[in-house]
């Protein structure tokens, strides 16, 4: 343990018998602890094994050890769009294709790529000078985004119009 800082064990209730209170609960409930979750080095050799998650491990590799850090200071909506981005699980062209809600998924944009998370943070062209303001990068790599301000990447969504799935408008 180290210091001033405790563990929690999560705790689960198994109920020993099938008899039921007046109010509805089991007589005989006690608590177990559960299995002692994987380490994160368990974690992270399995990651590397795990196929597909393109996007995902692009960013998360890149962003990883800085990242825990920069969320919490972050409000639930900033979070929300923070890790909708990094994860790819963002209202965009390619996603909405996938889920079968949109027909084109042409970035709104530039009009020339598939409008895909890496594409909107990195390549796309006329983002390049809104990013180049924000993060001092006009076609920045994943990594770039650890280095920067997570509320100034996140300024960069609002200012650009990016919006996420339920809030995604097509013409």
């Amino acid at each position: 343990m180290s210091k001033g800082k405790s563990v929690i064990r999560p705790i689960a209730f198994k109920p020993l018998g099938g008899r039921l209170s007046a109010g509805g609960e089991r007589y005989g409930s006690t608590p177990v602890l559960a299995s002692r979750p994987p380490s994160l080095m368990t974690l992270y050799g399995k990651w590397d094994k795990i196929e597909g998650l393109r996007h995902s491990k692009k960013f998360l590799g890149a962003i990883g050890a800085c990242f825990p850090n920069k969320i919490n200071r972050l409000s639930r909506r900033q979070v929300r769009y923070a890790i909708a981005a990094i994860t790819g699980h963002f209202g965009t062209g390619s996603m909405l294709i996938k889920m079968g809600i949109i027909d084109d998924p042409t970035c709104r944009a530039c009009n020339e790529d598939v409008e895909s998370m890496e594409h909107l943070l990195c390549d796309c062209d006329v983002l390049a000078r809104k990013r180049l303001d924000l993060l001092e990068v006009a076609y920045p790599q994943p990594e770039d985004y650890c280095a920067s301000n997570l509320k100034g990447s996140l300024k960069l969504f609002r200012v650009s119009g990016i919006q996420g799935r339920g809030e995604h408008k097509r013409s």
